[in-house]
This record gives structure tokens, C-alpha cells and sequence, in this order.
């Protein structure tokens, strides 16, 4: 972290600690904490926008009720041809894959937990624009670590109980009393 973002993130926790104690509850998390739970945010972000990528990617370009309209009936496999600009007959699937109807429930899914979570676990949105080499340094680790995990069979949904722990645990942004001694 930059010395601006501990300066900020020390004044945070001293708001909140003095918020805490009013409520009578606990210390709020560490600096440390806030920092890698907003991490593993990001990660879970970016591995939403990969598997989306992925879906978009193996999509059909046309589905069965297209083809029926423009065509007649598809062939039985769900497979069918057409002529690409070379004259080369392509193969076009005429049904979703399961394997991305699949990936695509799980993504839906992951978005809308991540989605109810952004307002506390995202990260300062001047971080995007820090260059210094410490920011760098965090974001290649952050890829390397995402590239692991991805290598190691994980997804964003294996990352949501750690986000939801996190979820838990922060203080909301806005809120008042009510929201931080939940």
C-alpha cells in the first residue's frame, strides 16, 4: 500500500473504531485484513469477467429457433454448417453446451453475491489509478495468484466464503451504529 492509502485507511479504522466503541462491539479489522479481503475481491471480479469471456466466446452464433426460421429444421446432433466467407463449411452449434450452461448459472450466481458485497469490499476506486511500483507490484501478484488458482481448478465461487466472512466482518461504508455492531 502507498503511504496516502495506509494515511486513509488508518483514518477509516479510527472512525470506526470510535463508532465501534459507542455500539460497545469489537475492534474493527486490521488494515492488513481489509486490504487482502478487498484482494481477493478483485480476484473474484476478475475471474467473473474471464469465465464470461469464455461463455461469450463458445456462445452458439445462432440458436435452434433462428436456424428453424432462416433454415428449416437443424439435424438431430444440434450441429449444423454453413458456408464461411472462404466457401469452407463452418459448424455452428445450435444448442448451448452444457458445460457453459453450467459455467454460466455458477457466474450469474457469483455476480449477484459480488454484487451485494461491492459497496464494502471494493476496493478505493483511486487504487485503479495508482501507477506506482508498489500498485504494480500488487496487481502482478494478484495475477499471478488469480492464474493459480484458476490452474488449480478453482473459480469465483470457491473464492465466496472467504468474500462472505469478509462481508461479515467489515463495517459498512455508509452506514451508521446499526450497520457496525451487526
Amino acid at each position: 500500500m502507498t503511504p496516502a492509502a495506509d494515511l486513509r485507511t488508518a483514518a477509516v479504522l479510527a472512525a470506526l473504531m470510535s463508532l465501534l466503541t459507542a455500539c460497545g462491539g469489537e475492534a474493527p479489522p486490521s488494515a492488513d485484513y481489509i486490504h487482502w479481503c478487498q484482494r481477493e475481491f478483485r480476484i473474484a471480479e476478475a475471474m467473473v469477467r474471464d469465465a464470461q469471456s469464455a461463455i461469450d466466446e463458445e456462445r452458439p452464433w445462432i440458436s435452434v429457433e433462428e436456424y428453424r426460421l432462416k433454415f428449416g429444421e437443424p439435424p438431430a446432433d444440434g450441429v449444423f454448417y454453413m458456408m464461411s466467407e472462404t466457401g469452407a463449411p463452418v459448424a455452428l452449434q445450435a444448442k448451448t453446451p452444457e458445460h457453459l450452461v453450467e459455467l454460466e448459472a455458477s457466474t450469474q450466481r457469483v455476480s449477484l453475491q459480488l454484487w451485494t458485497m461491492e459497496k464494502k469490499l471494493r476496493p478505493d476506486v483511486g487504487r485503479s489509478l495508482d501507477f506506482s511500483s508498489d500498485a504494480l507490484e500488487d496487481h502482478d501478484r494478484e495475477a499471478q495468484y488469480r492464474t493459480r488458482l484458476i490452474e488449480s481448478g478453482k473459480t469465483a465461487e470457491d473464492l465466496l466464503p472467504k468474500l462472505e466472512e469478509c462481508f461479515e466482518k467489515l463495517p459498512a461504508v455508509n452506514g451508521g451504529c446499526d450497520d457496525a455492531c451487526r
